[in-house]
This record gives C-alpha cells, sequence and structure tokens, in this order.
C-alpha cells in the first residue's frame, strides 16, 4: 500500500560487491558496496558507497540519511545478516521506526527497491564506462538522473513529489532563464537525462 506522504515507507538494499577479477575492490578508494534507499510514495531514492556491509558502516549512512530527511514510520528490507544483526536491533529501536523484514528467498517482495537498484546499475554502467575504478564518483550524477525523471507510476519526478519544486540547474543561473512548468523543465533537462539513460 502507498503511504499518504513522503519519507513514511522506504525500502532498504544493497547492490555490489564491485569487485575485479581477483576479487580486490574495483575502486581506487576501496569502496565495494551500495547502499540504496527508496521512498514509497515519491520513489525518491538515495544510495551510499560503502566499504563494507557491515552493520556498523550501514548504521553510519541510517545517521546520514536520517539527518537529510527525518526518520520513516516503517522500513522494508531483506532478510540479510547487515540488516538483522544486534546492532542492527538497537538501531531500529533507538531510531523508533518499525522494520519489515520480507520473506526470505522472495526479493519479488521487495521489488519496488529491487527495480530501483537493476536501474541504478544500468546507469552507472552506461556513465562509468572505462573508469571503473572511479564508480563512486558517478553515483550523485545518477541519483540526480533518477530523481528528477518523470516517473511512470506518478507521472511526476521523485524530486518534485519529494521538496513539491523542480531543482534549479546550473544552465539556469542566468537572468531570464527561470523554469516555471514541469514540461519545460523536463526539456531543459533531457540533455542531463540522456546522460544516464534509464530503462
Amino acid at each position: 500500500m502507498t503511504p499518504p506522504s513522503t519519507w513514511k515507507k522506504i525500502a532498504i538494499d544493497l547492490i555490489g560487491p564491485y569487485n575485479d577479477k581477483t576479487g580486490k575492490p574495483l575502486s581506487d578508494a576501496g569502496y565495494k558496496y551500495v547502499l540504496t534507499f527508496i521512498d514509497f510514495f515519491s520513489n525518491y531514492t538515495e544510495a551510499f558507497p560503502l566499504y563494507t556491509k557491515n552493520a556498523s558502516e550501514i548504521a553510519e549512512n541510517l545517521y546520514t540519511l536520517f539527518c537529510r530527511h527525518g526518520v520513516p514510520l516503517e522500513m522494508i528490507s531483506d532478510n540479510g545478516g547487515e540488516f538483522n544483526s544486534k546492532l542492527s536491533g538497537v538501531i531500529y529501536d533507538m531510531y523508533g521506526y518499525k522494520h519489515i523484514k520480507i520473506t526470505p528467498y522472495n526479493p519479488q517482495a521487495n521489488g519496488k527497491c529491487e527495480r530501483y537498484n537493476q536501474t541504478l546499475k544500468n546507469m552507472l554502467n552506461k556513465t562509468v564506462k572505462e573508469e571503473t575504478n572511479l564508480w563512486e564518483r558517478f553515483l550523485p550524477k545518477c541519483l540526480f538522473s533518477y530523481n528528477t525523471s518523470k516517473h511512470s507510476s506518478t507521472n511526476f519526478s521523485p524530486f518534485y513529489l519529494m521538496y513539491w519544486r523542480n531543482p534549479l540547474l546550473p544552465n539556469e543561473q542566468s537572468i531570464g532563464n527561470t523554469v516555471n512548468t514541469f514540461q519545460s523543465y523536463e526539456e531543459l533537462n533531457q540533455g542531463q537525462i540522456e546522460d544516464c539513460a534509464i530503462k
């Protein structure tokens, strides 16, 4: 069921590991995973690069996320150990949200996050190209492109539903180039979106 407003119900998941054939991280900085979130109302997404999938590192990023958006009422995850450790239980109790664990071996139950993960992986592959050792640097661009693209299920961009406005782009800073309508914003942003074509 879709919640009545933003950031009441979110899903959390992991992508990775991003390793080479020897098991070494592709990232020069040592990042191996991506921690992903999606809001069920707006489809707004967040993602953080991780060195490990330890509960302690996930907890640090949850703190950052909640300082940015507030604490949700519900969070959905799979049954991965990183989401079901003793530390994770302490975190759930401390922040006070309801943790909903999906049925084991049934990732479709977290289908919204799974679809977003696949889209994000496709976007990273298209954007990173030969610079796989720097993949985490392209993550913000992919997130921005996803969040500012019109979503088929709502006919609005996740960014618009999250903030009830469109973001100001760098090329809109000049006087007289303010975008007033969603349609004109889509046209102006099309070049940005095509760089990370979403399928």
